[in-house]
């Protein structure tokens, strides 16, 4: 894992003011680093900077390599991410290190396009050399993200967006660009959160000559070298491209496994975890595999896990989850989670997952979400004759500012943003009915997944065998119809490992229109349905909804900055009577998420907790970072592996991070969100299961989470969400506050049951009440 920033000007740079200037910079970044590196090329007139950390297939060493003649820097060469030889033929199975991209540069003339299709993974490179000249460029789809800006008569190449506007004050809030998060649940195009730094496109090129930075487009690259459609109607021209397609995938396997003696393999009850699964099969790798899934017993993914590694004779775990079936979080922790997590993704990926990083570690996990882009982003049947109305493709899928709160000038103006964007996807051989799926791949995968990669590799490296340029190019060769029958997937198991044809999936089967293809009736099975009332979702979505401090919490940072200059845009009073008064479905959440991050963004709520090395790896992990307090003007030392974490500073020379008093409260303590009032009981004369009731008055919609205490002990979590008809007529919020809790022979005298996250405990009565 690494950060980068490169920096070219007209005139030669101050050396000692550039380091000094990063030094304050790496206070922003969000992983501890192992190596830190600058160089300054062209008589100066370029800096570079490294910050590198081991991860799963690099060593900080293998990702920077310094061509040099004696004392003269003649280049720097640089790979964040990861990348192999794209094709079984003539590759090594080996990772390519940053001297290996170096070569393949050299060889190539320096030809950026050229070498990018040599390549596999996900991987953002730069070069830099001693004549002026820079080249970056990153995979296809933009996994692995790259920045630019031209800012003065400085351009600058980074992937932490943060570094720029710390280094230099000349930068403002996008606030249009920053909606995204909660009207779609993730950035659309190539905007970012800062007026004048873009986002890399998909298939772009970056180069910089003597501070003159131009990018090089390429909104075709997914027609070009492609079949057509026509074409792909011929079965030995789509067999033939499928051929191609495994033997891509067999060579990302190859590269990931070349030297690994057991291989943790995580099924679930889909499509692209099977493939995933008859790839390594057919790469000779059976007995390395260690299946595993996550989940209860009767989750339909480890159902159907088993299902697969009993028919294969192979080992399966089974990881379930904690003992608390429905896993709420606490008020207080929720917000420092939620602002550590908009530092460490620097404001870019609404919190709807919470992904962030407590340590650095070197492991792998293997994903498939690449095969979403295979089959069909709208699963109903749909026809477009003429370009689609995007508010309405969009929430085919999933709603268009679902919670409404969008004033209707910026709504007109982001609809016509992705109505320019759809515009532009048509290319080479594309129609109408492609647009859905080119949303797909063009937005959600570089702006979602893509984004979401900058938390998921420091803990982890995700690698995605099945990531092919060619199966994608053949995806987009074939028409929806196919793609929504997911005749790729079918094709490749089929050649695979057709056996795995007729193992039932969950919650989904085969596509009848697959027997066109030739598909046999045996395939066809009824899925494995989800038993009625299992949890899906984690424990930020529980927490939101059950957790009334949280609510309140929320309610009072959105109502205290009256003067907030997303107020222009949104609606206040609507969203201020939403989040008091509405009970959030999925969408709902996300975007609910996502404006908590833009809000907290805009107005410094973020703790700078950098994700740590483990003290078992040697390396000392006190990483202190200077914050300023926005409200008092103090400055203290924020010492991350100290329990008094929070000490006052009299003067530093480093460019302080600019710290809300909101968020500094939540670093040694959290804020008290005030009182709220409650009214419960439960029966105690039942002893077998006893029945009760909860309600928050201030939030009336929410159905709480319950802790049972057994002599004062948490021994388990309940919601109190089931319907009674006599709560409702009592005026008891909306009647969906009951529980039934099965005491599993513990005598009820030992029980109490209390609020999480309060210190309200149910009255006891003498029956029903």
């Amino acid at each position: 894992m690494g950060i980068f920033l490169v920096r070219s000007s007209l005139t030669p740079f101050d050396k000692n003011q550039q380091e000094k200037l990063i030094r304050s910079g790496k206070q922003t970044i969000h992983i501890q680093s192992q190596s830190d590196n600058s160089y300054f090329l062209a008589n100066q007139k370029i800096a570079l900077f490294h910050f590198a950390t081991d991860n799963y297939f690099y060593s900080t060493k293998d990702q920077i390599y310094v061509n040099q003649s004696e004392s003269k820097i003649i280049s720097v060469t640089i790979i964040q991410g990861y990348c192999w030889s794209s094709t079984t033929i003539g590759s090594t199975g080996k990772i390519l290190t940053a001297f290996d991209i170096y070569l393949l540069l050299s060889k190539n003339n320096f030809d950026a396009e050229k070498v990018r299709d040599l390549l596999a993974g996900e991987y953002a490179i730069i070069h830099a050399s001693d004549d002026g000249n820079v080249i970056a460029f990153n995979d296809r789809l933009s996994i692995e993200h790259i920045y630019y800006s031209k800012n003065k008569n400085i351009s600058s190449i980074t992937n932490r967006i943060a570094l720029l506007p710390h280094i230099d004050d000349q930068y403002e809030y996008n606030l249009e660009a920053m909606l995204a998060l909660p009207v779609v649940g993730y950035m659309l195009g190539e905007d970012t959160y800062i007026k004048g730094i873009s986002r890399l496109a998909q298939g772009a090129v970056i180069k910089l000559q003597n501070g003159d930075l131009k990018v090089n487009e390429n909104k075709d690259w997914i027609y070009q070298n492609a079949p057509s459609k026509s074409e792909v109607k011929n079965p030995e021209v789509f067999n033939s491209i499928v051929e191609q397609g495994i033997n891509e995938c067999l060579a990302n396997i190859k590269a990931i496994f070349s030297s690994a003696d057991n291989i943790p393999l995580a099924l679930t009850g889909g499509k692209d975890s099977r493939l995933i699964l008859a790839l390594a099969l057919q790469a000779g790798l059976r007995d390395k595999l260690r299946l595993f899934t996550n989940g209860i017993e009767e989750h339909p993914d480890v159902i159907v896990a088993k299902k697969l590694a009993n028919h294969l004779k192979l080992p399966h775990t089974t990881n379930k989850p904690g003992r608390f079936r429905e896993p709420t979080l606490a008020a207080e922790e929720l917000l420092r989670r939620l602002a550590t997590h908009v530092f460490q993704n620097d404001g870019m990926f609404g919190a709807w997952d919470l992904k962030q990083g407590k340590q650095c570690v070197k492991g792998l996990v293997l994903a498939g979400f690449i095969g979403e882009v295979f089959k069909g982003y709208l699963k109903k049947p749909f026809n477009y004759p003429t370009m689609p109305n995007p508010e309405q493709m969009i929430s085919a899928h999933g709603p268009f500012d679902p919670l409404g709160i969008l004033k209707e000038d910026i709504r007109r103006k982001i609809s016509t943003k992705v109505l320019n964007r759809m515009e532009n996807y048509l290319g080479l051989g594309s129609e109408f009915n492609d647009i859905p799926d080119l949303y797909y791949i063009k937005e959600r995968i570089p702006n979602w997944l893509g984004t979401a990669r900058r938390k998921d590799a420091d803990s982890n490296q995700v690698v995605m065998p099945i990531n092919s340029t060619g199966l994608i190019r053949l995806a987009f060769a074939l028409n929806a119809p196919q793609r929504q029958q997911e005749l790729i997937h079918f094709a490749m198991l089929r050649r695979l490992e057709p056996s795995l044809l007729e193992i039932p999936f969950a919650q989904q089967t085969w596509h009848r229109g697959l027997t066109a293809y030739g598909a046999s009736n045996s395939i066809f099975k009824d899925p494995i349905p989800a038993p009625k009332n299992l949890p899906q979702h984690g424990s930020w979505q529980h927490t939101i909804n059950k957790n009334p401090k949280f609510r309140a919490a929320i309610f009072e940072i959105l109502a205290d900055y009256t003067q907030s200059p997303l107020w222009e845009l949104i609606d206040r009073q609507k969203t201020l009577n939403t989040i008091k008064t509405v009970g959030f479905n999925m969408p709902q959440m996300i975007s609910a998420f996502g404006l908590m991050t833009i809000f907290f963004k805009v107005h410094n709520i973020k703790i700078p907790q950098k994700a740590l090395f483990a003290n078992s790896s040697g390396f000392k992990t006190e990483d202190s970072v200077i914050i300023k307090d926005v409200k008092s003007g103090k400055l203290f030392n924020f010492n991350q592996d100290k329990k008094n974490r929070l000490t006052e500073k009299i003067d530093s020379n480093i460019k302080p991070i600019i710290v809300a008093r909101k968020a500094m409260a939540l670093i040694p303590g959290g804020e008290n969100t005030g009182e709220l009032s409650f009214e419960g009981f439960v029966d105690s004369e039942n002893s077998n299961f006893i029945p009760g009731w909860v309600w928050c008055l201030d939030f009336p919609f929410m159905q709480l989470t319950v802790e049972v205490l057994e002599n004062g002990k948490i021994i388990d979590r309940i919601v109190a969400g089931q319907f009674r008809g006599d709560l409702k007529k009592a005026g008891k919020g909306n009647g969906h506050h009951a529980f039934r809790y099965d005491t599993k022979g513990k005598p009820v005298e030992s029980l109490r049951f209390r609020v999480m996250d309060t210190a309200f405990e149910l009255k006891k009565s003498g029956g029903r009440k």
